[in-house]
């Protein structure tokens, strides 16, 4: 039984991923920004609250959210990031294993010739479609979609909650702005985890399939020190944490200790562990 190398996410897939979400954010920020301090008028620097004002905001913002969910929501934002994922993963689970059987190598033994063609077996597997990675891709399209429409429903939630308080206290016009932006730059940071995390998550997701379609049933997990922030029991030496565990694909180990919850390597908010397959030579 061999270890291939660590099998890390693609950093340029991600960086794509968020530049599309930041892109789309930064124009729903500004839109809404703009139109709904346009609704008011300033009397000595309070905003005058009456009837209009109120259902016109509420109005406006309802609208906005519509609009906005519906771009969210659109195929070609988050379909590209699962498609190139699959794309990447299929590369590199490939390239350990031809690391593993010593494809590379000019001359090769007579072993190596044999693993050669088990290697070449493989790569015709990973072409035919498969039920379970058909099945993972569009779980996994699925998930983005409501995540991402999920943006735009919690920012205008939160722009509703800012200008009813507003308007019920009678506030200066310059904190409605200070709300405004405070709510836009919390959903900026928001975005810019969600095109991490959910890159890495897709991508150990997809690690997993393709290893279940090649035979290959388990993993060790890696601790990696990229982290902010560390989860003990990550970082521990197996079996005290996770770190250097050998553990099955279909059956990973419990990753949190206070929810119980099983994950694989990178499933998890923030973590940046890897996992390494076991491949029978």
């Amino acid at each position: 039984m061999a270890t291939t190398r660590a099998m890390t996410s693609n950093k340029a897939i991600a960086a794509n991923y968020y530049k599309k979400l930041k892109a789309l954010t930064e124009r729903m920020t500004e839109e809404t920004t703009r139109n709904i301090l346009s609704v008011y008028r300033k009397n000595d620097e309070q905003i005058i609250m009456d009837a209009g004002i109120s259902g016109q905001s509420y109005a406006e913002i309802e609208d906005l959210s519509k609009e906005w969910e519906t771009r969210y929501g659109q195929p070609n934002l988050y379909n590209k990031m699962v498609d190139d994922t699959d794309k990447y993963v299929n590369f590199i689970v490939l390239g350990s294993i031809a690391t593993l059987y010593g494809i590379n190598r000019a001359e090769k033994t007579k072993e190596e010739e044999a693993l050669e063609k088990v290697y070449n077996q493989k790569k015709k597997i990973l072409k035919k479609p498969s039920v379970a990675r058909k099945q993972t891709l569009e779980a996994l399209q699925k998930s983005q979609k409501a995540l991402l429409i999920s943006v735009p429903q919690q920012y205008f939630t939160k722009i509703s909650t800012v200008v009813f308080k507003n308007i019920s206290n009678g506030m200066p016009l310059e904190e409605l702005k200070a709300d405004v932006q405070r709510i836009n730059e919390q959903t900026a940071r928001r975005v810019k985890n969600i095109a991490a995390d959910q890159t890495s998550k897709a991508h150990s997701a997809l690690i997993a399939r393709t290893a279940e379609k090649l035979g290959i049933n388990q993993f060790e997990w890696e601790y990696t020190y990229r982290s902010k922030t560390s989860r003990p029991f990550h970082k521990a030496k197996y079996p005290k944490g996770l770190n250097g565990g050998i553990f099955d694909i279909n059956n990973p180990p419990v990753a949190d200790l206070k929810t119980g919850e099983r994950a694989l390597p990178g499933v998890m908010i923030n973590c940046k562990c890897k996992m390494r397959l076991k491949v029978e030579l």
